[in-house]
């Protein structure tokens, strides 16, 4: 397996969110939005990716939960959490 991020040297987008999220997120239960987006940012800089500050309701992980709660693959919870479940 190779070490290179793909996203290295690029800034977080709607489409980098969905991976990162599906990749750290599938399985888990109650996560909270900002949760996700702390998690995601962290990973992608942590990897070499580039920083970008962003407003709550325009950052990635919003558009990527929404994605993913459209395919059916993340639904809300009884909390203020999301539930993260990849069907393969």
């Amino acid at each position: 397996m190779s070490t290179t991020y793909k996203y290295q040297g690029q800034y977080l987008t709607d489409f980098i969110a969905v991976e990162l999220v599906i990749e750290l997120f599938v399985g888990m239960n109650n996560v909270s939005i900002k949760d996700i987006r702390d998690g995601i940012d962290r990973i992608h800089v942590n990897r070499g990716g580039l920083h970008k500050t962003f407003i709550p309701e325009r950052h990635p992980a919003s558009k990527a939960t929404y994605v993913l709660k459209r395919m059916g693959f993340a639904s809300n919870t009884k909390g203020l959490g999301l539930s993260i479940q990849l069907m393969i």
